[in-house]
């Protein structure tokens, strides 16, 4: 079956799981019913476009625990339990295999919610946060594609944000970023994704309201989870910030790559800083609970010294074309051993009474 079946099952609201020719055989007995369609193109366009998840040799290896994940989504297509992947995942390149998993997670999801996340009930965002999405889309514009807001999740989702990075400090399930020197900026990737109720995957790539209001802020068309990792960050107290910069490219259509910073929390007169596009400068101390969307090579923007105190994010990307940029593949790679700075101190973290920076 071809484009015409995707389309066909997006229109009856029909969830399907999409094979390159040849998956099942390499899955092996037991998968059940599919839908197998020729070509990368087809697989990219046709089957992101209709909402299918897309699993392609190519692409996303299918080794044990690919294989569970996607024995776990057909039986979400299919209305029924399926087997659960390993509980967590121990590479980037596992976490960015499993993104792309993600992402059809997200696009999953239906309604507006607001429930507490917990079984039957969907992440989501404030109801004032998605008022005015004209005016906010024009603001955007008019800043040279940063926003900035304030008050964004809504109270559980909030609250299960909170609880869930708390966590991650003292787990292994934070694969150290090689590229932080651990004063100026610490924290790295969430390579797990696999806790359904409280996983940051769920919260914040699993959040249709979210999604909808990148995609009417951007205003580039649909919107939805890159496949590359959340990173967990913190500017600790000798930290000098960051040097003024746009956000780099990650993904191949710069208006449809759009970078987000969540702040967790900001213990200090930590600020950060923007140009519009009239060359106005903006001076903003976030808050937890803000939300700050920035386009790739667009607004140059810094972020000033804690002076002793602290400031946590979330870092993430939403893409409207998964196609990357050469860029992106210096970011794929994320290997130091144990004399990595970053890496000793997330590692004083997780022991009892460890390092609090």
């Amino acid at each position: 079956l071809g484009a015409e079946a995707l389309e066909a099952a997006a229109s009856a609201n029909v969830e399907v799981v999409a094979l390159q020719r040849g998956t099942a055989a390499s899955l092996g007995g037991g998968v059940g019913a599919y839908l197998e369609v020729l070509g990368e193109e087809a697989l990219l366009s046709v089957a992101l476009r209709s909402g299918a998840a897309v699993v392609s040799p190519g692409v996303l290896p299918l080794g044990p625990l690919v294989q569970g994940e996607l024995l776990r989504v057909l039986g979400i297509a299919a209305g029924s339990e399926a087997p659960r992947a390993p509980e967590s995942i121990d590479s980037l390149e596992a976490a960015m295999a499993s993104g792309r998993l993600a992402a059809k997670e997200a696009r999953r999801q239906r309604g507006l919610g607001g429930e507490a996340p917990g079984p039957g009930s969907q992440p989501g965002v404030r109801r004032e946060t998605l008022q005015d999405l004209e005016a906010q889309a024009q603001a955007y514009k008019e800043n040279n594609h940063v926003i900035y807001r304030e008050d964004f999740f809504d109270d559980a989702t909030w609250a299960a944000i909170l609880r869930e990075t708390k966590r991650l400090w003292k787990s292994p399930e934070l694969e150290a970023n090689c590229n932080l020197d651990g004063v100026n900026r610490l924290g790295g990737y969430v390579l797990d994704h696999m806790g359904v109720e409280s996983s940051l995957y769920h919260l914040l790539y699993g959040n249709e309201p979210f999604r909808r209001w990148v995609s009417a802020v951007n205003g580039e068309g649909e919107m939805y989870p890159s496949d590359f990792p959340i990173e967990l960050r913190e500017y600790g107290p000798k930290s000098k910030g960051m040097v003024c910069h746009p956000d780099l490219q990650m993904y191949a259509t710069p208006r449809k790559d759009s970078e987000f910073a969540v702040t967790v929390d900001n213990q200090s007169p930590c600020n950060v800083s923007f140009w519009d596009a009239s060359g106005e400068k903006h001076i903003i101390q976030t808050k937890g609970n803000s939300v700050m969307m920035v386009r790739a090579n667009a607004a140059v923007h810094c972020v000033g010294p804690t002076n002793g105190g602290t400031r946590s994010i979330l870092k993430f990307i939403y893409v409207g074309d998964y196609r990357k940029s050469p860029q992106f593949w210096s970011y794929t790679g994320n290997e130091c051993d144990d004399s990595n700075p970053n890496r000793q101190v997330l590692a004083a973290r997780r022991k009892p009474h460890g390092l609090e920076l």
